[in-house]
């Protein structure tokens, strides 16, 4: 079983979760690869596939969990959000390697069909949630700013809300 914090909203994937995000990481890369679709935006981040995959998987994976929603697993191109919330909607989730990171949200989902925003911080496979914001709040004129790869939207996780969407039955 994952071990869950709900106290600081943090995860541990367990080993078999592990091995799912592993895998289903390698066949997003090589779906990806064969159709030649690269990420959205190029940057240290996202230049080794493989792990960038196992790490925005992961992400995705842990904040299921802590949402006890089923996560999904098919390959697609694109998508507009990455799973749905009971009561809240479609939910888009960021990742960040940095504890204080920013939610950053690329211009491109502006018009994305999201409901909302979600943050999870850390690194496979220990997250912690760093928060969730409506679309509409986030994606507003004054949350553009430029990173150094071009504007997007970045948005404090001190503005975020940092409560769990469903309350945690596992």
């Amino acid at each position: 079983m994952s071990e869950i914090t709900n106290s600081t909203r943090s995860i541990v994937l367990n080993d078999v979760e592990q091995k799912i995000v592993k895998h289903i990481a390698q066949r997003k890369r090589q779906y990806f690869e064969g159709h030649n679709i690269g990420p959205i935006v190029s940057t240290p981040r996202t230049r080794d596939r493989l792990s960038h995959y196992i790490e925005a998987w992961g992400a995705e994976y842990a904040f299921c969990i802590l949402h006890n929603v089923y996560p999904p697993t098919e390959i697609i191109d694109f998508n507009d959000y990455d799973v749905s919330v009971p009561g809240i909607g479609s939910v888009d989730i960021k990742s960040t390697k940095r504890m204080s990171g920013k939610l950053i949200i690329n211009p491109k989902k502006a018009k994305s069909r999201a409901n909302v925003f979600a943050l999870m911080c850390g690194g496979f496979p220990s997250y912690v949630f760093g928060g969730w914001i409506w679309a509409k709040d986030a994606i507003q004129k004054r949350n553009l700013i430029d990173l150094g790869y071009g504007k997007c939207y970045a948005i404090e996780q001190e503005r975020l809300n940092r409560n769990l969407a469903i309350c945690v039955t596992r």
